[in-house]
């Protein structure tokens, strides 16, 4: 067992004054080298040369790093702590129908009747064809994909009650109102079902179809393609996210998309549908919210207003999550928190609304912050400590410190003011070899003006009695 440091203020301030540690060094000759100091055995006589372990800066960007007697002490200044941040909304349209969109004006319809249910979802019931639209009764948003749109994805949830054959459902993809797509489900003649794709450019045709019944009184989820070049694309899911059949896709005349809606279609008898949860987006499909910037095998998870865990995805090499809201595509009140395994990389960090093609960056990143360097033809073993964390009050955030190369150890890890580890697990540093100190650092979106880490960095040779320690400051600005 190697005997425990003295406390850091005491050691620190024995490690530089040079002259009064060197009767401890004379008395240690496991710790002896040519680099240390220099005995000589006829005279007894000691002199001091440079610490073989010293720290060095590596002009990290953000990062400013002051060194102090010879190379043993340092003090580091972070400038560019991360957060999360929504850096593109692809969806031009989204709605959950938590109030009425027909007397907001947010929906216009053609025939039919609709009507907004406050448990935050519309209906409609036909029972005759509508003058317009190719006989459709439809809901439509005004709202039309930015410029410099190729692909437009439409998801709904839908609900459908039919009681005669020729009856349609979905969502509407259009130019106009004389060319657009009905994109959903069919009762066709007799018992037969479909998953269709009809057009109307004067007259009604079938671009794609594929045999397939989904129970009535059934919520599904409707998710739609309408590719500018010419390709569509429509597939069906449960609530649970579990495909349905096969989907369909099909290449067909092209021509821009202006408005998007749901509508229905019946050729006799009543149809009744229900809708919820519309997202349109541009140039990115709704079924997933994407976070960039991670490391990877860093963990996001994604929790509702209520504190309920919706989905989760890890990242690749290429540092992308890709999380699957298919069955919530609209999550009000949401929370992302970021993990490492079992550390908090980014705890927990709130969104008014997290809506499907959402893309998030990860500005949190594994920064080199310090290093440290072997002058010494032997190894020694080493380690980071903290010693105290000095935070204001009302803090969120998470501090994650690695000593060796890359992620050769495990972590100390600091959530707010708490310090869940306080020293990484130790590495070998060779004779001769650099090694790095890392960081990952976190605030809250408001943070604070400053954090101020104390640490400690320890290096030792196993077979000695002998640890040194040197100090390290770490101020982290918001």
């Amino acid at each position: 067992m190697r005997a425990n440091p003295p406390p850091p203020t005491v050691f620190s301030t024995l490690i530089h004054l040079k002259l009064s540690v060197l009767l401890v060094l004379i008395s240690i000759v496991t710790l002896a080298s040519a680099t240390v100091f220099a005995q000589y055995a006829l005279t007894g006589a000691v002199s001091w040369v440079d610490p073989p372990v010293s720290f060095r800066d590596l002009n990290s960007p953000g990062v400013s790093v002051q060194l102090y007697d010879d190379a043993t002490k340092a003090e580091v200044e972070v400038t560019s702590p991360g957060v999360l941040t929504l850096t593109r909304r692809s969806a031009f349209i989204w709605d959950d129908y938590s109030d009425n969109p027909f007397t907001s004006g947010r929906l216009t319809i053609n025939a039919g009747t609709w009507g907004w249910n406050p448990a935050g979802y519309i209906t409609v019931s036909a029972n005759s064809l509508a003058p317009s639209w190719g006989g459709a009764c439809v809901a439509h948003y005004a709202t039309s994909p930015p410029d410099g749109t190729s692909v437009v994805h439409v998801l709904v949830k839908e609900l459908h009650i039919t009681n005669r054959q020729n009856q349609y459902s979905g969502i509407i993809i259009a130019d106009s109102s004389s060319l657009f797509y009905l994109m959903g489900y069919q009762r066709g003649l007799r018992a037969n079902r479909f998953i269709t794709i009809m057009k109307w450019s004067g007259t009604w045709s079938t671009v794609a179809s594929s045999s397939l019944t989904l129970s009535e009184n059934t919520w599904f989820v409707f998710l739609s393609r309408r590719e500018y070049e010419g390709g569509v694309g429509f597939t069906v899911y449960d609530t649970a996210g579990m495909q349905q059949g096969s989907p369909l896709s099909a290449t067909d005349t092209a021509f821009p998309v202006t408005l998007v809606g749901v509508g229905v279609y019946r050729a006799g008898g009543t149809i009744t549908a229900y809708f919820d949860d519309f997202v349109a987006c541009a140039n990115a499909n709704p079924r997933f919210v994407n976070v960039t910037g991670l490391e990877e095998g860093w963990t996001v998870y994604l929790y509702d207003g209520g504190g309920s865990l919706l989905t989760q995805a890890t990242a690749g090499s290429d540092g992308k999550a890709s999380l699957d809201v298919l069955t919530r595509p609209i999550v009000r009140n949401a929370r992302f928190e970021v993990k490492h395994g079992e550390a908090v990389v980014l705890p927990s960090q709130a969104f008014s609304e997290v809506v499907g093609g959402d893309v998030y960056e990860c500005s949190v990143k594994d920064i080199s912050i310090l290093g440290f360097q072997n002058q010494d033809s032997k190894a020694y073993n080493a380690y980071l400590k903290v010693e105290s964390v000095e935070v204001p009050d009302g803090y969120l955030g998470s501090i994650n410190l690695w000593a060796g190369p890359g992620f050769g150890t495990t972590p100390i890890q600091i959530v707010g003011s708490n310090v869940l580890v306080d020293a990484t697990s130790e590495v070998m540093l060779e004779g001769f070899a650099d090694s790095i100190i890392h960081g990952t650092f976190s605030l809250s979106p408001t943070p604070p003006s400053q954090i101020v880490l104390t640490l400690s960095f320890h290096y030792y040779v196993p077979s000695s009695k002998v640890e040194v320690e040197y100090p390290v400051r770490v101020i982290i600005h918001g």
